[in-house]
């Protein structure tokens, strides 16, 4: 489906502006005939490609709770698209949406192929398939506002380092920059003997302003390096293993991952979904392609007649926690319970974690800072006080 701009003659004589979305620009002549138009001009605005749109959080929750609200008040989803595409926004393609529903498309189908997230398009699957819609995206609202709170509790705990890092960094480029050099013409003049540390700090100094455009162009071909580096898929496959299996086990790595997966696996199961289609849907979730492996054979070792809690435990995915959760779950029927259980434990812990490493990262940053001023202060302070003690002795 592809969206079209238009220009045209109204019934009355006046130009009309607009986009309509359609299969093809026949499509949008017709329909602009039968309301008495006259087109002008008509050309291709943009065109939808499948998956190439990601949705943001806040777009989810808006689109999430407009649709639920509506349909819990009884509108079918044709009155509710058409309503909804009547007051278009700049970022939810109502209007595409709007289109392909009234062709007779499936909501979690066009949905799939505007971007939206595949855990979503699988809950409204679910909710399509038991006539639930409304309450799945309930779900889908709720569960996006609690990501978006996680997302924005990570940029609160990452803002106030990073604005310390910043001017700890424009205080070293003023202080090697123009401080150091000033402070250097000074000594000179007097013939102060320079101690080897404040040696060094000046050599320093001379050389970043000398080769200043040398300097930045090392720093950004190693910037440039190191993220070539990172994208070569085996190279970022070996790091990530590495670090999966030094963080996996505690509870600080843990609480991180298995918060949010835990809930999406309830989320699924409660919507209808098998165990085996709920991890196929959630692989990515992971955020590590290691982990992403790992879930890979945890399906195998289900195809082959095991258990899920047996699955996890012997492919090392998760915490003891979590599948002595799974493994009750299945015993007692009540894996969707277990499962919310284990989300909401995780999330306390995560909540604390978040909290603790927020008050660490202050006091270090400021810590920086102040050895940096410290030996900024030592390298200028130590060759006045040799002076003043030449001059006394003098």
């Amino acid at each position: 489906m592809k969206c079209y701009s238009y220009r045209a003659f109204d019934a009355k004589g006046v130009i009309q502006e607009d986009t309509m979305w359609a299969e093809a620009s026949e499509e949008v002549i017709q329909k602009l005939q039968h309301k008495g138009f006259q087109v002008l001009s008509l050309q291709i605005a943009k065109e939808v490609k499948q998956g190439t749109k990601k949705w943001k959080y806040k777009d989810i929750i808006e689109f999430s709770y407009r649709m639920s609200l509506l349909l819990e008040a009884g509108i079918s989803i044709r009155r509710v698209m058409q309503f909804l595409s009547s007051k278009p926004s700049k970022r939810i393609p109502y209007r595409a949406i709007n289109e392909a529903v009234q062709r007779g498309h499936v909501l979690s189908a066009v949905l799939v192929d505007l971007g939206f997230p595949l855990i979503g398009c699988a809950l409204l699957q679910a909710g399509e398939a038991a006539g639930t819609l409304d309450n799945s995206f309930t779900q889908i609202k709720e569960y996006y506002e609690k990501q978006m709170v996680w997302q924005r509790q990570l940029i609160g705990a990452a803002a106030y380092p990073l604005f310390l890092l910043s001017l700890m960094l424009l205080f070293i480029g003023v202080a090697v920059g123009f401080i150091l050099p000033a402070f250097k013409k000074v000594f000179m003049s007097m013939q102060v003997p320079l101690p080897w540390f404040t040696k060094l700090l000046f050599n320093f100094g001379d050389f970043v302003t000398m080769h200043i455009g040398g300097c930045v162009t090392l720093l950004v071909s190693l910037g440039v390096g190191i993220g070539w580096i990172w994208h070569q898929p085996k190279f970022r496959f070996n790091v990530l293993r590495k670090c999966w299996q030094l963080g996996c086990g505690h509870e600080w790595f843990d609480c991180f991952f298995l918060a949010r997966i835990a809930k999406v696996w309830a989320i699924l199961l409660d919507s209808g979904l098998t165990i085996t289609e709920m991890l196929n849907l959630t692989g990515s979730l992971w955020g590590n392609p290691y982990a992403v492996t790992l879930q890979t054979k945890v399906q195998e070792d289900i195809a082959h007649g095991r258990t899920f809690g047996e699955a996890l435990k012997e492919a090392q995915l998760g915490s003891e926690f979590l599948w002595e959760l799974v493994t009750i779950g299945e015993e007692t029927g009540d894996m969707v319970v277990m499962l919310n259980h284990g989300a909401t434990y995780y999330e306390q812990l995560t909540n604390r974690y978040m909290r603790k490493l927020q008050q660490l990262l202050e006091p270090i940053m400021v810590s920086l800072m102040g050895i940096g001023v410290a030996v900024l202060v030592i390298a200028v302070m130590m060759p006045m006080f040799n002076a003043v003690t030449a001059i006394q002795n003098v």
